[in-house]
């Protein structure tokens, strides 16, 4: 019976060790899960403030763009206009040869 009761008290022993061991590498995963959902939480607020900057970059790459296509159109209108000019400074040219000028 002592022997029963001694093997009883080792095995109960036993099991408490088992059980602080059990509650040390609880205790030891938490503060782990603590920190690694800190990093968690860091890593999403990166990923919010690159979206952030992301869609800001895309905004003033379309207002680029539609600047660019407004200079484009106003290029064009500068090109047609000075066409214009050539062709009216050609006809004026024209019309002064059928005019004699005299330098008196």
């Amino acid at each position: 019976m002592q022997q029963e009761t001694l093997h009883a008290v080792n095995f109960m022993e036993s099991g408490v060790k088992n059980v602080d061991q059990s509650l040390k590498l609880t205790e030891a995963a938490s503060g782990e899960n603590i920190e690694l959902h800190a990093i968690v939480e860091k890593m999403f607020e990166s990923i919010n403030v690159i979206e952030q900057n992301s869609a800001r970059n895309g905004e003033t790459a379309q207002q680029v763009t539609e600047v660019t296509e407004a200079m484009a159109s106003s290029i064009q209108q500068l090109s047609m206009s000075s066409e214009q000019v050539n062709t009216n400074a050609s006809r004026l040219q024209q019309l002064m040869g059928t005019f004699q000028v005299s330098t008196r």
